[in-house]
């Protein structure tokens, strides 16, 4: 776990769903791909990455990515453990 901390603040029914894990629990580590948001009323906040939001959420436990939505994306990336993940990150930035 990093020593660094973010707190992350969601409408309680945003990004939520009957196939979707909550992942939005008090202490739980997560993965998140984020984007700077380009509404003028949000400026300066990141928001879960456009690409689809419920492909950008992933509960972590130890090295294993758990996707919160189960999709194309989201199983693809949850195949990965924590440090290949990391590594191919690290690859194409």
């Amino acid at each position: 776990m990093s020593d660094a901390t973010v707190t992350v603040e969601t409408l309680k029914q945003a990004f939520g769903g009957p196939a979707i894990e909550e992942w939005r629990e008090p202490e739980q580590e997560v993965l998140l791909f984020l984007s700077r948001s380009t509404e003028p009323e949000t400026a300066g906040l990141y928001i879960l990455a456009k690409t689809d939001y419920s492909q950008t959420a992933y509960t972590l436990f130890g090295d294993d990515v758990r996707t919160t939505a189960s999709d194309s994306l989201g199983d693809l990336i949850s195949k990965l453990t924590r440090p290949e993940l990391r590594e191919r990150v690290r690859e194409n930035p």
